[in-house]
């Protein structure tokens, strides 16, 4: 059994094994279009030399790539949050649904 499945694919594009993350990549076009890719320029200590690590971390600097029309690019940081819907307002506790005795 399966189920449908929405994926963040967060990847820094560099130029082969110098610069980037040469692990990374865009994956739509290989497992179709529950994919999202959102591409990130990283920086880290090294600059951009493989920055397969600096993702999560707060030290390195790293903007969205190609934002959305009409928005400002995020920082990688800010992108990794959405991803995973850091800022999501929980909604009001729904009471249980309640099962009729006696059926």
């Amino acid at each position: 059994m399966s189920a449908a499945t929405r994926w963040t694919n967060i990847f820094d594009r560099g130029n082969g094994w110098l610069t980037g993350d040469p692990i990374s990549g865009p994956m739509a076009e290989n497992f179709g279009p529950g994919v999202e890719n959102i591409q990130v320029e990283l920086r880290s200590s090294l600059g951009r030399i493989f920055t397969h690590r600096p993702y999560w971390s707060l030290k390195a600097t790293g903007v969205e790539v190609a934002a959305a029309a009409g928005t400002p690019p995020r920082s990688h940081i800010g992108v990794l949050r959405d991803a995973v819907d850091l800022g999501r307002k929980l909604e009001p506790s729904q009471p249980a649904p309640t099962s009729s005795a006696g059926r």
